[in-house]
């Protein structure tokens, strides 16, 4: 018998079987098995999805109150129920964008979702976006997000098992130059160390976005980004050893490094100038 494309892969003594295979009939469970699968999930399934996560709260009350603390003025809320509530809205927005991905971060398999409409903060367009753990049953995180940012949760070559479920939506004209609410929630970055919060990963990713617009940034901001970094390499440079978690210690590190080499410079060139001067 010739191998065709019809018949399994078979060499000398293996032993082949066809079996079928019967989807689970949770629409849940099906639509796991046909990610676990790679298989894009049906609308039935997505909905599915939704509906699974719509009931998922923060970790704990103390999760809750203080991700509230953090962005409640971002996002116009004052009150924990309004702040859920709008997470609830966002799951209920026919226009929102969702993906899943296993986390660099905790190896966990997430979901992520976005409302594509903008929400503009200190200029820039910003979009609600929610993080939910499926494997731990339970809402990461929900606040603005700049969609550069979001969409480096969904990156192949950081994450795995990267799903898109629905069209990838893509700001247009987006300013790239850093905002106040970008380096203010990376200032919530040393809570999430001390916290064990995954949110973490999120913030490292904004610090990086950072890095390729340094040049642009306002030194206010500069001081107060490198303040943060200072306090992480002292206290948690060697908390992690994964990808996303290494990388971005290495460039806070060089940046460290390079704006330390400036000082002896400008104190070199402020001495000549006095010298020339007297």
């Amino acid at each position: 018998m010739e191998p065709t494309s019809s018949l399994p892969p078979y060499h000398y003594n293996c032993r082949t079987r066809i079996i079928p295979y019967i989807e689970p009939t949770d629409p849940y469970d099906a639509a796991l098995d046909r990610y676990n699968n790679l298989i894009k999930p049906q609308e039935k399934h997505i909905e599915a999805i939704v509906s699974r996560v719509m009931n998922y709260d923060f970790a704990s009350r103390d999760k809750l109150f203080d991700h509230l603390a953090k962005h409640k003025s971002d996002l116009g809320v004052s009150t924990h129920a309004e702040y859920m509530a709008n997470v609830s809205d966002l799951l209920r927005n026919p226009l929102k964008q969702m993906g899943l991905a296993i986390s660099a971060r905790d190896h966990t398999l997430n979901l992520y979702v976005w409302d594509p409409r903008v929400r503009v903060i200190n200029d820039k367009p910003m979009h609600d976006f929610a993080v939910f753990s499926l494997d731990k049953k339970r809402l990461k995180t929900f606040h603005p997000k700049i969609m550069d940012k979001i969409m480096q949760n969904l990156d192949p070559n950081v994450h795995g098992k990267v799903m898109m479920l629905t069209d990838q939506y893509t700001s247009k004209g987006v300013s790239k130059m850093v905002a106040e609410i970008e380096v203010r929630q990376y200032e919530y970055i040393i809570d999430y160390f001390e916290g064990d919060d995954a949110t973490d990963e999120l913030e490292m990713f904004n610090r990086l976005g950072m890095e390729e617009e340094w040049d642009t940034i306002p030194e206010d901001f500069k001081q107060r980004i490198l303040a943060v970094d200072k306090i992480v390499l002292e206290r948690y440079a060697d908390w992690f050893n994964y990808n996303v978690f290494n990388k971005y210690i290495e460039c806070i590190r060089h940046r460290q490094e390079l704006e330390a080499a400036k000082t002896p410079t400008l104190n070199s060139q402020l001495s000549t100038h006095y010298e020339t001067h007297n």
